[in-house]
This record gives C-alpha cells, sequence and structure tokens, in this order.
C-alpha cells in the first residue's frame, strides 16, 4: 500500500509538473488612491531590483486598489505605480528580508503619464499582513558580527532559542569564536522539542532518515548565503513542525563578477585561561581549551550570459581542534587493568575537519520562466568527544558520502499566477570506527561518576538518496493571496552497530556488579514516506489580514526482506522477517492567524495565531522493524568474586548460573518478539505525537527603522504513546522509600525521603511483553509551555544596527494518572519532551511524575555600528541564559532499600538508581558571555579589505555548562564541572571582497 501510494503521488506531480513548495521570500503589497482618497484599480505595479535576474516583477491592482507581489529575494527594491491619466510614483529604497511583508502604498494624482514623482520615506519595519515570528541575518548581519559563521554560533543569538551542541554536552552552549560550528546543534524555542527542528536550503529540506530529520550533519558555507532565516511561531502551513525552523537562502550571481575571500587561523597561543582554583576544587579535572582552528572562504559569481544566466560558486575548509575537561587513560594500553587512571599530562581532544564546494546556478529561460540548479558536496571527519566518555571510547566518524541538491523552476505565468516547483536529493553515509578494540565500561561512582571508558563500538548508517519532490502554486490578486501545494520525501537507511565482545560491563567503585550482552550485529533496513498537501489563503480587507489554512500530512514506514544469522551470544540465531510495511498515520492541521493594522498607517500591528503541528517523527528511527523488536540486548546481574573481570558463568544459558544472574528478557537470542504495537498507534488519523502552539503580540514602529515587539505564547502536547510491560501488573512491583543522604547541596540540605519508588518482584524477572500504546489508555499525560517575548529592532541608516530581547517562559509535565497504572514506566522531564520512554525491568521507576520549571529567562543582544568615514566599525554580541539544569542520580545499594522494601532488590541487583531531585528543581549560575568586533575597512577602486580583531569571551567568563549528574553512592564528583565557557580567544580574520 505505502509504495503504491508514494508512487500515485510521484505520477501527480510528473502529471503537473510542478515538484516543489515554494521557498517561502517576501512579498510587497499595499493600497494605490487617488488624491481624493479613492481606491484605483487597474494600477500597473512594478518591483524592480539588481537581486532579480528578471529584473521587474508587475502586477495589477484588483478591485479593491490593492495588490500583492509575492516570491521575491531578499534585497533592496524599487517600486513604480503607474496608470493612465494619473502621474507616475516611484517608491525607492524597500528592504525585504525573509518571510517579510512590505506595505507600501501609493496616491496617484491625475496629470501627466510621463511625469515620475520619487516618494522617500522610510522602508516598513512593521508587517501588518503576516503572523509568522520570524528573526532574518542578512549577509551584512552575519559579516559584521564577532560569530564563528555558523549555525551554532548564529542561532543561540535568538532570544528565547534553547540550544544543545551534543560533543560539547552543553544546553545553551557559548560557541567562542565558532568552536561548535562543525557539530550538529539542536534548537527549541517556545516549549518545542529538538525532534521538531528543521534545516533547509531556499526551502528544500536537508533532513535525514535517521532520527526524526531534525540532525543532517551539514555545515552551511556562509560565503554563499545571502542571508540566514529562523522561523519559530505562527508558521504557515508549508511545514508540517512547529520547533525552528532554518532557511539558509543562496547568493546568485549577478550582472558583474564579484568574489570574496576570508580567512581566519588561530591556535592556543590566542587564548587566555579561565581556569580558577574554585573550578578545580568543584571537581574539573581540565579545561576544554583551544588547540587549533582555521576558516578559509572562497567565493565567486557573475554572469555566464547577461540579465540571462547567472552563477556562484564557494568553497570552504574548515578544522576545529580541542582539549576537552576529560583526560587520557593510563591504563588504556593495558588489557588486563580494569580501572580508569587520569594522565595529569595527556588530556582528551575533540577535532573536526569539513571541507566543502558548492555551486548554483541561475537561469532566466524565458521571461516567465526562472531555473535554480544548486550543488553542494563534504567531506567530514570528526572525533566525536563527549563529556563522561573516556578518550579510548570516543566515537571517530568519518562522512564516505555527504551531498545536497536541487533544481527548482519558478514561473509567474500571469501577474496573478505563480508556479512554483524543485525536487531535491541528500546522501549521507557515516561510519563510526573503533579506536581501541576493548570491552566497554561504565563505572557508577568511583573518581567520575558515569564515566564510560576501556572500549567502543563501531556502527554503520547509510542514507544514500533522499529525495524531496514539492510543488505549489499561487493565485495572487490585491486582496488575496491563495496557495496550494505539495511534497513528498522518500528515502532509504540502512543502519549496523557492532560489537566485536558482545558484552559491555558496569562497575561500582571499580567493582563489577551488572553486565550488558547484546546480539550484535543486527543490521536493519527501513525505508520512509512523508506527505504533505495544503492550502493557505491571505485575505485582506481594510485594516485586517486573515490568514488561513489546513495541511494534510501523511507518513508511512516500512522494511524490505531482512536476514539476520548467528552471533556470538545468539549462535542459533538465523531469521528471515518477510518484507512488510508500518506505519500510516494521516494528520489534519488547521493554522490560523490575524493581523489588524491598528491605526491604519502601518506602524502598529495586532497579531494572534493559533496552529496545530504533527511533531517530528521519531518513528524513522526504526520502530517497527521486526530486528529492532527482538531482545537484541540484556542486562544481568553479576559477582566477580574472584575479581578476574571475566564472567565465570555460561552466558548462552539464560538462567542464573554461577557468577551471573538471570537476564533481564528471556527471549533474548530467540525469534520471539518482545516488543509488539498497538494497531491504533500504526495506522488512522490523529495518532502522531502533536503540538499546538497560540500566540498574541504586538508590533510597533516608536520611530523611523526603529520596532519593537512583545508576545504572550503557549504551546501543548498531546497523542502520547507509552509501553506498557504486559507481562507485568502494577500489583507486581512493590513501593519503598529512600532518605537522602544529608548534602548540603541538597535542597534543604537533604534528609528527606523519596516515595513514589518501587521494585519489581522477583518472579516477574525476565518477562517482557513489550506493548507499545496510547497513553490515553492509562489516563491523561501533559507538557505544555506558557512564557512571553519582548524585542527591539534598530536599522538606522546612519551605521546603527540593534537587535535583541528578552525571553522568559516554564514547562509543565504530568504523567501521574499514566504512570499509577504502568509503575515500570521511566519517563523522566527529558524524555518526555521527546516522546521517548522506556521499560524498566528490576529498576525503579521515576519519583517525581509532575514537574514544573520556573521561569528561565533569556537574554540577547547584538549590535554594530560604523563610521563609513574612517572605515570603523564596532560590534557586539551579548547572551545571559539560565544555566544548566541539575539533577542528581544516586545510587542506592541493597543494603539501604531492604529495610523498607522487605526484601533484597529482585534479580540479584547490586543498588539502583533514585532521583533526588525533580526535573527543573534545580539550576546552575547563569551563562553571560561578551564578544567584540572592531573592524578596518579598506577601498581600493572596487576592492575592499577588511580586517576583523575579535576578542571572544572578553570578560573571561567561566560559567559551568555541563556538570556531572550522577550523585553515585557517596555524592563524590556529583555536580564536578566537566565543561566550562571556553576562555577568552583573539581571533583576527581579514575578508578581501572584489
Amino acid at each position: 500500500m505505502l509504495r503504491l501510494t508514494r508512487l500515485a503521488w510521484l505520477i501527480l506531480s510528473s502529471v503537473v509538473l510542478v515538484p516543489a513548495i515554494a521557498s517561502a521570500q517576501a512579498s510587497i503589497a499595499g493600497v494605490v488612491r487617488d488624491t481624493s482618497g479613492a481606491i484605483l484599480p487597474g494600477v500597473t505595479v512594478e518591483a524592480s531590483s539588481p537581486v532579480l535576474i528578471e529584473r521587474v516583477r508587475s502586477v495589477v491592482t484588483d478591485g479593491s486598489g490593492q495588490y500583492k507581489i509575492v516570491d521575491l529575494r531578499p534585497g533592496t527594491y524599487s517600486v513604480v505605480f503607474s496608470l493612465t491619466g494619473f502621474n507616475t510614483v516611484r517608491r525607492e529604497g524597500v528592504e525585504l528580508t525573509g518571510t517579510f511583508v512590505a506595505t507600501v502604498g501609493a496616491e496617484l494624482k491625475v496629470g501627466s503619464i510621463t511625469e515620475t514623482v520619487t516618494v522617500t520615506g522610510e522602508s516598513p519595519i512593521v508587517d501588518v499582513q503576516s503572523t509568522q515570528q520570524q528573526r532574518v541575518l542578512g549577509k551584512e548581519v552575519i559579516d559584521a558580527l564577532p560569530t564563528g559563521r555558523g549555525t551554532a554560533g548564529l542561532g543561540v543569538l535568538i532570544p528565547g532559542i534553547s540550544a544543545l551542541v551534543p560533543s560539547k554536552g552543553a544546553a545553551n552552549p557559548m560557541d567562542v569564536g565558532g568552536t561548535g560550528n562543525l557539530q550538529n546543534m539542536y534548537m527549541t524555542m517556545h516549549g518545542s522539542t529538538y525532534l521538531d527542528q528543521r534545516l533547509s536550503i531556499d526551502g528544500a529540506q536537508v533532513r535525514n532518515i535517521l532520527g526524526s530529520g531534525n540532525a543532517n550533519n551539514f555545515v552551511p558555507d556562509m560565503g554563499s548565503m545571502q542571508e540566514v532565516t529562523l522561523d519559530f511561531g505562527g508558521g504557515s502551513v508549508e511545514q508540517i513542525t512547529g520547533g525552528v525552523r532554518i532557511n539558509y537562502i543562496p547568493r546568485e550571481g549577478g550582472n558583474s563578477f564579484k568574489g570574496s575571500f576570508f580567512g581566519t587561523g588561530v591556535n592556543s597561543s590566542f587564548q587566555g585561561s579561565n581556569y580558577t582554583d574554585a573550578l578545580k576544587a568543584q571537581g574539573l579535572i581540565a579545561p576544554n581549551a583551544l588547540i587549533h582552528q582555521y576558516d578559509l572562504n572562497l567565493s565567486v559569481g557573475g554572469p555566464v550570459v547577461r540579465d540571462k544566466l547567472w552563477f556562484f560558486s564557494s568553497v570552504r575548509a574548515q578544522a576545529n581542534q580541542n582539549f576537552i575537561g576529560i583526560q587520557q587513560n593510563l591504563n588504556v594500553n593495558n588489557p588486563d587493568v580494569w580501572t580508569y587512571a587520569p594522565d595529569p599530562n595527556n588530556q582528551g581532544r575533540f577535532g573536526t575537519i569539513d571541507r566543502s564546494g558548492n555551486s548554483r546556478l541561475t537561469w532566466q529561460a524565458t521571461q516567465k520562466s526562472k531555473v535554480n540548479l544548486y550543488w553542494h558536496q563534504a567531506k567530514h571527519d570528526w572525533v566525536d568527544a563527549r563529556p563522561l566518555i573516556s578518550p579510548e571510547s570516543f566515537s571517530y566518524t568519518r562522512f564516505p558520502q555527504k551531498r545536497f541538491a536541487y533544481a527548482s523552476w519558478t514561473a509567474p505565468l500571469t501577474n496573478r499566477l505563480l508556479i512554483d516547483a524543485r525536487i531535491s536529493t541528500h546522501g549521507e553515509d557515516q561510519d563510526n570506527s573503533l579506536p581501541n578494540q576493548q570491552i566497554i565500561v561504565v563505572e557508577q561512582s568511583g573518581l567520575i561518576p558515569g564515566l564510560t571508558y576501556h572500549g567502543s563500538t563501531f556502527s554503520r548508517t547509510d542514507q544514500p538518496n533522499i529525495v524531496e519532490v514539492q510543488s505549489s502554486v499561487s493565485y495572487v490578486t490585491g486582496a488575496h493571496a491563495l496557495k496550494i501545494g505539495f511534497t513528498d520525501t522518500t528515502g532509504t537507511l540502512r543502519s549496523n552497530q557492532t560489537d566485536p565482545f558482545g558484552v559491555s560491563y558496569r562497575f561500582n567503585n571499580g567493582v563489577p556488579n551488572q553486565l550488558t550482552q547484546r546480539a550484535a550485529p543486527n543490521p536493519r533496513t527501513n525505508y520512509m514516506n512523508e506527505l504533505g498537501a495544503y492550502v493557505q489563503d491571505r485575505w485582506t480587507v481594510k485594516r485586517l489580514t486573515v490568514n488561513g489554512g489546513v495541511r494534510f500530512d501523511y507518513f508511512g514506514t516500512g522494511f524490505p526482506e531482512q536476514n539476520i544469522g548467528p552471533v556470538l551470544l545468539a549462535p542459533n540465531r538465523n531469521i528471515t522477517f518477510p518484507a512488510n510495511d508500518w506505519y500510516s498515520l494521516k494528520d489534519l492541521s488547521p493554522r490560523f492567524g490575524a493581523v489588524y493594522d491598528l491605526f491604519g498607517n502601518g506602524k502598529t500591528a495586532l497579531k494572534v495565531s493559533l496552529s496545530r503541528y504533527a511533531a517530528g517523527n521519531g518513528a524513522v528511527n526504526g520502530d517497527g522493524n521486526p530486528v529492532g523488536t527482538l531482545a537484541n540486548s540484556v542486562t544481568r546481574t553479576w559477582t566477580d568474586a574472584n575479581r578476574n573481570y571475566i564472567p565465570d558463568c555460561n552466558l548462552l544459558n539464560l538462567q542464573a548460573n554461577d557468577e551471573c544472574g538471570l537476564v533481564s528478557d528471556l527471549a533474548f537470542g530467540t525469534p520471539k518478539p518482545t516488543t509488539s504495537y498497538d494497531p491504533a498507534t500504526l495506522s488512522g488519523w490523529y495518532r502522531h505525537l502533536a503540538n499546538s502552539e497560540f500566540t498574541l503580540g504586538i508590533q510597533h514602529q516608536l520611530m523611523p527603522r526603529v520596532g519593537a515587539t512583545a508576545s504572550y505564547g503557549r504551546r501543548w502536547y498531546g497523542n502520547f504513546n507509552v509501553t506498557d510491560n504486559r507481562a507485568t501488573a502494577a500489583s507486581d512491583y512493590s513501593p519503598f522509600v529512600v532518605t537522602a543522604p544529608l548534602d548540603p547541596r541538597l535542597p534543604g540540605g537533604g534528609g528527606y525521603v523519596i516515595s513514589g519508588v518501587s521494585n519489581l518482584n522477583p518472579n516477574k524477572v525476565g518477562l517482557v511483553d513489550n506493548y507499545v500504546t496510547p497513553a490515553s489508555n492509562y489516563g491523561n499525560m501533559y507538557q505544555h509551555w506558557n512564557g512571553i517575548d519582548a524585542g527591539v529592532n534598530v536599522r538606522v541608516q546612519q551605521g546603527l544596527m540593534l537587535q535583541g530581547g528578552v525571553s522568559s517562559g516554564k514547562t509543565f509535565t504530568d504523567k501521574c494518572e499514566v504512570q499509577a497504572k504502568l509503575p515500570e514506566l521511566q519517563v523522566g522531564y527529558e524524555a518526555l519532551s521527546l516522546n521517548r520512554d522506556a521499560v524498566s525491568i528490576g529498576v525503579t521507576n521515576n519519583a517525581f511524575c509532575r514537574n514544573e520549571t520556573p521561569f528561565l529567562t533569556q537574554l540577547k543582544l547584538l549590535g554594530a555600528y560604523s563610521i563609513p568615514r574612517i572605515g570603523i566599525q564596532f560590534a557586539a554580541t551579548y547572551q545571559d541564559v539560565p544555566g544548566p539544569e541539575i539533577l542528581a542520580n544516586y545510587t542506592v545499594s541493597n543494603a539501604l532499600v531492604q529495610p523498607s522494601l522487605g526484601r533484597p532488590l529482585s534479580g540479584g541487583a547490586a543498588n539502583v538508581t533514585v532521583p533526588l531531585v525533580a526535573p527543573g528543581e534545580l539550576y546552575g549560575p547563569r551563562e553571560r558571555m561578551l564578544d567584540l568586533r572592531l573592524a578596518r575597512t579598506f577601498k581600493h577602486g572596487r576592492t575592499r579589505t577588511t580586517i576583523n580583531l575579535d576578542i571572544y569571551n572578553s570578560l573571561n567568563a567561566n560559567a559551568v555548562t555541563f556538570l556531572n549528574q550522577n550523585y553515585g553512592a557517596t555524592g563524590v564528583g556529583w555536580q564536578a564541572p566537566t565543561a566550562i565557557i571556553d576562555a577568552r580567544l583573539f581571533k583576527i580574520s581579514g575578508q578581501f571582497e572584489f
């Protein structure tokens, strides 16, 4: 069925010859009147700009005197109004960015048609027609600011955006001089999840099938980008998700040859130190610090045929290498020693390098037809170092294939009918090699609680060709802008993980107490189809503009025939699974917005929007893949009585024997699936995790080129799924209590009682029948966010640019009703945010089922001031954000649990882990950083050279960005910093433009 659906949609796209969504560009709209105030239909309105290869776009006002010119590239425009019997009016200097709708009206008086009146006025800064919440960073802003010229450095400058860079191990990471440029960064805003993030180039998605599509390992070439837009609210029906949406708009070249070269390179000599005795006392073993970094970026564009064919090409080479807050293991080359011993003279290193090239061709095929071709090819390698992982366990990652390409066709067939079409393809393969072929060990307590060390595993993912076709047709009159379109994304994911030993160990203060067995390798293949169709209309009546639309989404997955053979710890396994389809989910998402021009002068807009979204599809991780429904991994207790660090037992015997206890799932290594799915989660309407968003705000022009905004927002989630182990009931769990240790770092100094935790009864250990089903079958689950934003935007022509604002909000989650019936449910605050849950066998459930964070407030500012007469420019960015959330995962021994439980922990477990503080209860000190730039520009005829002196983290702040959340058995190492803001960094860079 899924393949037939895909085929039908592809045939449809071929028949109508329109394979893409318009890239949601800017518009100019307004009303034309005569001197008496009467509306004037039939007026020809022409928008012209050097950024248009066709030079001029024209429309005619409708019967209400209104006009709209849509799908305009970012740039500065002139607008000309002409009508027989009236004078001609010209409006200069209309600046367009992102999806901004500039309101430009005109008043025509009776006169000679040859008479032209040029009207001077400031470019509009208030959008009185669109509810979309967006921040645009144009090329002049990107070039001016002291940033690392990448997603990580730009995204975090937006008030309200919270970010996570996994390899830096930090939420709200402070990117000091581009140290986060070459890493995936996940962003949320207004309570959205990381799964909902999407990245595109000129409206074409750069997405993976792995995960939910939010991770793509794409490193933008900033030399080839005209602007970057970040959407985060009031979204149009063109988008399936409601999270942060990043769109890079590439440059198109022009009728003259132009180019630029940007270069910078620094090493440790350019960086100071912010490692203090206080941080050392807190447990920071070694600070993260720069080793070396460079960024070389050459771009050039121009005409192939004037006014007909333009090109723009760019190449970029970047590298980062940094010390991280972990030291090498002195025992790494001694396979007989199982302890971690830090080498004070050899610190762990994170490194990554990316070399890429891209080209864009823009062809005005006919007067009414434009074609764009874009290709990006990259080679990328990195050492994926992370906190709480010893260097011998780092993942060494390379990308044998990493490319993205698209072709688009835009045709304003008439002054009312616009067709936009594109097809894109993305290929990405990834290898994680084995730097050290030893058995992995995880330490519960010890010097560094939660440390992974001693060994590593190998994995590979192949996504050879993810294809997206999109289409839209716009019919634009003066009062209406109707748009109909669809998108179709397909692709295949092949993945495999290999563990040469099939086991990993868990120690507590160096003493083995548990091992994990894996039936690996277990290769699997998934294919995915994501379809969307939408219709929307923007309707203006006097001062009111209504934006309404609805989007249909279909999400399908399936699997080809697959075989898994015998492996080390499952020697009798040989299973062939037939091909089958899996998910077939459908959603209908209405979106509504209204804007009211309060005084009718285009300077004050009241805005309201209400939207429903289908959340990012985590299902493409391989949910339902028959290989994944098997018990491929189990845990069992291990009592290493003779301390030889070898499990002296028969690992193929799943029952307790010798040093090894009963496994957590007796189906391990057999064809019997341990996970099944409720049909209600697999097909039908409104089965996606969904989120809804409401915003109410005002946008006001305080003075020419100075605007302010304020808004309230609310986001709420629904359609949660949970996993019920049907082999157990709530009565099979015995409650117990834990007394928190006395510790001044804990709320109230500790000593309080943790209740609401339980342990599976011994007779049920090893019995697993997981059933994925809607949470509503057991009760209500809640997650919502409420918050406010306020900001200012200053674009003064005399060389001053200033943007900034404050964002504050709080998140509430509640899963108590569900957890009361499913004590096995492990859904912490972050897990619920990602719609993930896990069944714990013989382990406790989360004691905190209802959580509410305090208001978390961010302040972000950026600005630049130039003095053209002497070629000097000053620029700065400032961030002030909450510190890291603090959790306390307490390792509780059997001796402490047994008095209240009335028996030892089931399955022979030596300990359990219990949370001591509720998620959202404790946070570290706030993180603040000020970056500065002084630039000097030298002009030589048509060339321009700019030398930048940047001071990143100019105040040399050293706030903790990541800390150890593992309390261990004694509290030693809890809250020990593993990463801080990088120390003050001086950087010299240069940009030569010709």
